[in-house]
């Protein structure tokens, strides 16, 4: 399974179990691909969670999934935590079972 696909299927259990009705429809190509790419640079070696800017992903999340703001930021730092986990994880070819879903 394409890395792309298993964050969007993560993604979606993660938005539905604290937003059950939003519309995740809208997430196309463009966020998908923001999406990948923070989660991967999270995960690089060279990377440092310090330097992550939590509140300009909620943002951009934000404009995509309406009521994604309201989710916890200690949550969003969860699901990014478990993005870097799951981009190792697919880039060593592993059997991967890991998800970004807290729940």
């Amino acid at each position: 399974m394409a890395l792309e696909k298993l964050i969007h299927d993560s993604l979606t259990k993660f938005v539905h179990s604290y937003i059950p009705d939003a519309d995740l429809s809208v997430i196309d190509e463009v966020i998908l691909s923001y999406i990948t790419g923070v989660l991967e640079e999270l995960g690089s070696p060279d990377s440092s969670e310090e330097n992550f800017d939590v509140e300009m992903f909620v943002e951009m999340m934000e404009a995509y999934i309406p009521g994604f703001a309201k989710i916890s930021r200690l949550e969003t730092c969860y699901l990014t935590r478990r993005g870097e986990e799951l981009t190792a994880c697919t880039h060593l070819n592993a059997g991967c079972s890991v998800e970004l879903s807290s729940a």
